[in-house]
């Protein structure tokens, strides 16, 4: 069974838009790939493992943190010193509004935020390839990771958050039981709060800068991500102005809308720009300047790419912490 046709292929924003539907996928934690679809050459970089990390990161600009994870390990020159990261022109750049062929979208912010939750919650057997570049407090990083979504209660996912550079960070459920990895060590979780709920104050402050990790919250606490931020931006809460813009895009004969979500801060310079393909209704880029404790503006950029239609192994899926006893 070979990997079905890829069914998006679009350069968007400066980074490479992709979408595939593949027959399936599987995981070999020997192969050098965990993306690996059945008599296909393997397809993908970096190492794999059911709770290894994707790819190494790479970072620059001042000494390496010491590794938190030992599969996460900065590239270094033989001397000790750090490769110095070549990020791509305009990997951080968040475009100016009605640019680039967008213009004011149709669909409203809060129905937007709704239609993407609903894909958080209902999107099955999804393998997102994502990217994280990073200039935070003068260092540099770039490093992959992956999203493996079984379904809304069975999932593996991968990230980099700027509070812990060089550490991969990890969300993963069996399905039961549900674990967190962050700063150096596992944490059992469970749902909190109401769905629905709106996001308080310091959620909203914080979100630009802790973006990685928080849109993922439909799985960490079982609270809803986008439809709450959204509905408060659209609000001027947490003193955001925010805007929706879209463009229609044709790849292979079809046509689908790319949504583009602008918003910043007057109070700090805040800046975030959040890419939404239109058919699936997941992110594909995220985009955030943010200032420091040191008054610097930290960079990050997010992308994935996404494919539809494997399977998983349940070995992605296993918490390398014992819950706790009855």
């Amino acid at each position: 069974m070979k990997a079905n046709a890829i069914i998006l292929v679009a350069r968007q924003f400066g980074v490479l838009f992709v979408v595939t539907t593949v027959a399936g996928w599987g995981c070999n934690p020997s192969a050098p790939s965990a993306y690996v679809p059945p008599n296909t050459n393997q397809i993908g970089t970096g190492a794999s493992g059911s709770t290894g990390g994707s790819n190494e990161p790479t970072t620059g600009g001042k000494t390496a943190p010491d590794p938190m994870d030992e599969r996460v390990k900065a590239m270094m020159n033989k001397d000790g010193t750090v490769k110095p990261v070549k990020f791509a022109k305009g990997t951080f750049s968040i475009p100016a509004p009605r640019t680039n062929d967008f213009h004011a979208a149709n669909t409203p912010l809060t129905d937007l935020g709704t239609k993407m939750d609903e894909a958080a919650l209902n999107t099955k057997e999804a393998l997102g390839e994502a990217e994280t570049s990073m200039e935070v407090g003068g260092a540099q990083l770039t490093g992959k990771s992956k999203i493996k979504l079984q379904d809304s209660k069975t999932f593996a996912i991968e990230f980099y958050s700027r509070f812990t550079e060089a550490t991969l960070n990890r969300i993963v459920s069996d399905g039961q039981t549900k674990a967190v990895y962050f700063k150096d060590s596992w944490k059992l979780v469970g749902d909190a709060g109401s769905p629905d709920g709106d996001l308080g104050p310091a959620e909203l402050a914080k979100w630009p800068g802790d973006f990685s990790r928080a849109m993922f919250s439909e799985y960490e606490t079982g609270k809803r991500t986008w439809g709450p931020l959204l509905r408060a931006w659209s609000n001027g809460e947490g003193g955001f102005k925010a805007t929706v813009e879209e463009k229609k895009a044709v790849v292979l004969g079809k046509e689908r809308s790319i949504y583009q979500v602008l918003a910043t801060r007057k109070s700090d310079g805040a800046q975030v720009q959040i890419v939404v393909d239109g058919e699936r209704f997941l992110p594909v880029t995220v985009r955030t300047l943010v200032k420091n404790s040191k008054g610097g503006l930290d960079k990050v950029q997010w992308s994935a790419k996404w494919s539809f239609g494997g399977h998983h192994d349940p070995s992605d899926f296993v918490i390398p912490v014992k819950p706790p006893g009855p």
